[in-house]
């Protein structure tokens, strides 16, 4: 017998044993992929919010209908509402009308006024959604929701609480003093009119606190009369809604240091320094 041909045909035949025995436990493995796929990281809560949801429906009390069901989406617990269904059919009945508003942000513009969106706009099938609190509370309603259904009563014919001069006065008085300044520092003027408005030493109205004696010198100057900007606008809602960048603060200036420590700092926003 030939000792090395023998050898090598053992050798041939383990190796294709192995190869064998591999093929196998290749074709297993893929066979447990299929049954068992790779475990994926976990989507995150704004994905999960717009894939995962339970349909819901809400009926609008007040306006210019006096009832009128829409759909609505819940999700872990909160109403979310389309808003060009609930804006253009309920409040206005204006399909004509445009919504001014982008995926994530705090506010949407509607026939002229802007609403803030605490939460942030959501997009969900190439539609715009906000949350049913935010809504509320932009236009004086009560909600009443449970799992899949909800009540949301408005005053006939009040979609907000302020007035056009209100608006008027406010967009004039930011325009004034921040319309050089990005948004949230021309709503922090804003919140601080609104902090004055409501507190116990200046006049309870927009206008009456811009006018005090000795307070806004744009009033004084009369560079109080101009044209205010839609960002000025956008500011003066969202301010009279209530956003509060600068919390309770009821003083600003652009130098930091007119008072020399006799007001307590609350925050700096671009070129103004806020104070209580």
């Amino acid at each position: 017998m030939n000792t090395k041909k023998y050898k090598t045909k053992r050798l041939r035949q383990f190796f294709a044993g192995s190869l064998a025995m591999l093929s196998l436990c290749a074709g297993l493995a893929v066979q447990a992929a299929a049954a068992e796929p790779e475990e994926e990281a976990a989507p995150d809560a704004v994905s999960e919010a717009t894939l995962e949801y339970l349909s819901a429906s809400v009926t609008v009390r007040g306006g210019r209908l006096p009832a009128y069901t829409i759909a609505g989406r819940m999700v872990s617990g909160k109403l979310y509402l389309e808003l060009s269904d609930f804006l253009c059919v309920v409040l206005k009945n204006d399909e004509s009308a445009q919504i001014t508003a982008a995926e994530g942000d705090f506010y949407f513009g509607y026939a002229g006024a802007y609403f803030l969106v605490e939460e942030g706009v959501a997009e969900y099938g190439g539609t715009l959604w906000a949350p049913a609190e935010d809504i509320a509370t932009a236009f004086c309603a009560r909600l009443d929701a449970d799992t899949n259904h909800a009540i949301l009563t408005r005053e006939e014919g009040v979609p907000l609480w302020y007035t056009e001069e209100d608006v008027y006065w406010m967009s004039r008085i930011i325009q004034a003093e921040s319309g050089g300044e990005p948004l949230l520092g021309q709503i922090a003027v804003g919140n601080v009119v609104m902090n004055r408005k409501n507190g116990d030493y200046y006049s309870d109205t927009v206008k009456g606190v811009i006018f005090d004696p000795g307070q806004f010198s744009p009033a004084r100057s009369g560079s109080l009369n101009v044209n205010p900007r839609e960002k000025a606008i956008i500011a003066a809602h969202l301010a009279m809604q209530g956003m509060a960048p600068v919390g309770n603060a009821m003083y600003f200036n652009a130098n930091g240091s007119i008072w020399g420590g006799r007001r307590t700092f609350v925050a700096r926003i671009e070129h103004h320094y806020f104070y209580v």
